[in-house]
């Protein structure tokens, strides 16, 4: 993860998670305290005979009534009326609690001199210079009221885009374990049917068709079952695979290769039998002979992937939507995906390239 990358999750991390909640009261606690005190010694700092109980009393007084404003507009005003998109009244019932705060900044002001014996604070409440220090205080607070309901916003915003996610990744996840479990029922129904037209005239040829079948059900039933498996036996499966369709069908012919140490790989299954089924199936359509070559190349940490089909119609990257969706989620950026074709001299061309997790 990158700096930059970094940075955005823990702000975003810092906004969403219930477990951050407190944290992020205690630094608007304590931003909201700044200001008040900052006020406060603006305030009075400059009168003559001030003690430090004044200060820090008013300074307390002025950070409760941020508080309250500011409380009231997260918990009551934001989810009453801007989350519903009451826009009008939120507005109305915001600017009403703004005014409301700064006569009571004002009634602060005369009470702390009252009590205390200070000098006035100001020549007269009611003033040109009393109206404008109102307006302008009025629009301050609520241009940071406006930006700390935004925030809220984003908060919620985010919250509900990350459970979308979720979901969507979720729902995702579902159609991958469906496609997981099942191996072509095509191929399944058309093994059987030929093995039963041949189990009277050649029953050694249906015999070991019906071996290789095992060997793909036991290998859907038990290893998918399993997160991970070895690549060697995706190796043979594939394998097994590939010679039941030269058995069905006598215009397919393939060649299966591997290059490099596969031993002790593991990945996980099913991940390249869609390739391997489709360049099968665009073989087996065509009348006459089309053949296939698959070469797996495997080193200390990638796995390449060639399939060059010939005689056949080229590979499309929409057979492969299922199959990348399941590749962006379990190696995100971390896989490549080409495919290129001739259509007029019959060829194509699927490259997969895999970035090796070692566990």
């Amino acid at each position: 993860m990158s700096g930059t990358n970094r940075y955005e999750w823990g702000l975003t991390h810092l906004l969403v998670s219930p477990r951050l909640r407190f944290i992020r009261h205690l630094l608007l606690i304590a931003a909201l305290g700044v200001i008040s005190f900052n006020q406060t010694f603006h305030l009075l700092g400059s009168i003559e005979g001030i003690t430090g109980t004044i200060v820090y009393t008013t300074g307390s007084m002025t950070l409760l009534f941020y508080l309250s404003l500011v409380y009231f507009n997260i918990y009551v005003l934001v989810p009453g009326f801007l989350l519903k998109r009451r826009y009008t009244l939120y507005a109305v019932y915001l600017g009403t609690s703004i005014l409301l705060f700064l006569l009571l900044q004002l009634v602060k002001e005369y009470s702390v001199c009252t009590l205390w014996g200070l000098p006035a604070l100001r020549n007269s409440y009611t003033n040109i210079v009393t109206v404008l220090d109102i307006v302008s205080n009025f629009f301050l607070n609520l241009i940071c009221a406006a930006g700390l309901s935004f925030t809220v916003l984003m908060k919620h915003w985010l919250s509900g885009a990350e459970k979308v996610n979720l979901l969507e990744k979720q729902q995702i996840q579902q159609e991958v374990e469906n496609l997981k479990e099942q191996v072509n029922p095509g191929l399944l129904f058309k093994i059987l049917n030929r093995t039963a037209a041949l189990s009277r005239f050649e029953p050694e040829k249906a015999t070991e068709m019906l071996y290789k079948l095992s060997g793909l059900l036991r290998y859907q039933l038990y290893d998918c079952a399993r997160g991970t498996v070895l690549l060697t036996t995706v190796f043979r499966f594939l394998e097994n695979y590939l010679s039941l369709e030269q058995l069905y069908s006598a215009n397919f012919s393939y060649r299966f290769e591997t290059v490099g140490n596969a031993t002790g790989i593991f990945i996980e299954p099913l991940l390249f039998l869609p390739f391997v089924e489709d360049a099968a199936n665009r073989c087996n359509r065509q009348e006459g002979a089309a053949t296939a070559e698959f070469v797996f190349t495997t080193t200390e940490n990638r796995i390449q992937f060639r399939c060059r089909t010939t005689g056949a119609p080229a590979a499309r990257k929409k057979s492969f939507r299922h199959i990348i969706q399941r590749l962006e989620i379990l190696y995100p950026e971390q896989f490549c995906l080409q495919l290129s074709g001739n259509e007029q001299q019959r060829e194509s061309l699927v490259e997969l390239e895999i970035q090796i997790r070692h566990v």
